[in-house]
């Protein structure tokens, strides 16, 4: 994904793209097939049942015959040259030569899959073809329960006592923390649950478009940052204040500002109709970027 978006990023900057495609869902960038693996991998680290079992599975079995049928094609391959190296040598006769070659060596040639490599390679874009409807079928599912696990986190920082005075600007949180009444357990809650909801999030971008809940379905007028902050006109007000404020200290200051962290579908962001319109619109770019 990374590669993709770094090639992204030059031709927009040599002007043979423009700077809206950069506008884009990271997980829309994802193959699939590479989104199943990581959701299979992360779901039940994130104490989540993962529902590809047996499509990972699946996966794993065409991998390893991918492995397989290249040492068979490359066995192929010497028992062809075996055999001709006979036939040159005079050890073989044309006649036994050509008894000697099968449906593997046939058709082996020095950097050309042969047959175990090519039906393997079918295999594996079949089961690729089965994980995509696999995806598309739980996508929704998924969807749902990402968004209850994020809003469970997010209602462990909201259980936080009130945050010390000038905790956001304090050069040093952890010593303020450590010294407030009540926050004991504190730092600990804010660390995890700050690495949990970000988890949780980039899973969610993986199955949102799946899903139907991408950004194009956001009314005119909302940005994508809407779809984790509910409150998204807190984001404008309010961008310039967070990123001056300790990373590990974001999310819960997001929490306490009442920006409404979580997992949102479209239909669930209010846009009041004054902020529909172009006009509007670009307002509000000129406030979050000045």
């Amino acid at each position: 994904m990374t590669e993709q978006l770094s090639d992204l990023a030059r031709k927009v900057a040599d002007g043979d793209a423009p700077v809206s495609v950069l506008d884009v869902n990271p997980g829309s960038l994802v193959s699939p097939e590479s989104a199943v693996r990581r959701l299979h991998a992360e779901l039940p680290d994130l104490g989540l049942t993962s529902p590809f079992g047996e499509v990972a599975e699946r996966l794993t079995r065409v991998d390893r015959m991918r492995v397989e049928a290249t040492h068979l094609d490359n066995e192929a391959f010497r028992r062809r040259r075996e055999i001709a190296g006979r036939l040159a040598s005079g050890d073989l006769e044309l006649s036994a030569a050509v008894a000697a070659l099968d449906v593997t060596t046939t058709d082996i040639e020095p950097g050309v899959p042969g047959i175990a490599v090519q039906l393997a390679d079918e295999a594996r874009q079949s089961a690729r073809t089965a994980l995509a409807g696999e995806l598309a079928s739980r996508a929704g599912q998924l969807f749902d329960q990402l968004a209850e696990a994020v809003a469970a986190t997010v209602a462990s920082l909201e259980a936080l006592p009130e945050p010390p005075r000038n905790l956001w600007v304090g050069p040093d949180p952890t010593v303020l923390l450590a010294r407030a009444k009540g926050h004991e357990q504190t730092l600990s809650i804010v660390a995890g649950a700050t690495s949990r909801f970000w988890r949780l999030q980039h899973l969610v971008s993986l199955v949102r478009e799946q899903a139907g809940f991408g950004a194009e379905r956001l009314t005119s007028g909302a940005p994508r940052d809407a779809l984790v902050y509910k409150n998204w006109h807190a984001t404008i007000d309010g961008d310039r204040e967070l990123r001056q404020t300790r990373a590990s200290m974001q999310l819960w200051r997001t929490v306490v500002d009442d920006w409404q962290p979580g997992v949102w579908r479209p239909d669930q962001i209010d846009v009041p109709v004054e902020d529909r319109s172009f006009g509007a619109r670009l307002r509000n770019l000129g406030r979050a970027v000045g």
